[in-house]
């Protein structure tokens, strides 16, 4: 379902991983305070260029954030900031992560009370 959100927005969403968000283009749009991303540098309005050597792409990029939990070493990024282009190794190895709701099994469930059938006499 992400992927498929990304392909339609034209934008990849990698806060629960990395902390940032990229279009397709590699242009940043976001970067989350206390994430990778953001302890090693990347900031909104940069570009990544490549990913572990390779042309940037949402692809790419996937499959550097899925294979970094098998891998040793960081992802590296190259990314261009007004004319200077510069590496970032982002120390990242848990692979591709995305937000998803748990039940609180000691809360009160209303949605069950709602959408429980009327019973009429």
């Amino acid at each position: 379902m992400m992927v498929a959100a990304q392909a339609a927005n034209g934008q990849a969403d990698y806060t629960s991983s990395i902390g940032m968000v990229i279009k397709a283009d590699g242009t940043v749009q976001d970067v989350l305070p206390g994430m990778p991303a953001f302890q090693k540098g990347v900031s909104p309005y940069t570009k990544v260029v490549a990913v572990d050597g390779r042309q940037f792409s949402i692809d790419e990029l996937n499959r550097a954030v899925a294979d970094s939990k098998s891998q040793v070493g960081p992802i590296v990024l190259l990314i261009s900031n007004s004319g200077f282009v510069q590496n970032h190794e982002l120390d990242y190895h848990g692979g591709l992560r995305s937000p998803h709701l748990v039940r609180n099994e000691s809360s009160t469930t209303y949605l069950d009370d709602i959408l429980k059938p009327k019973v009429t006499k």
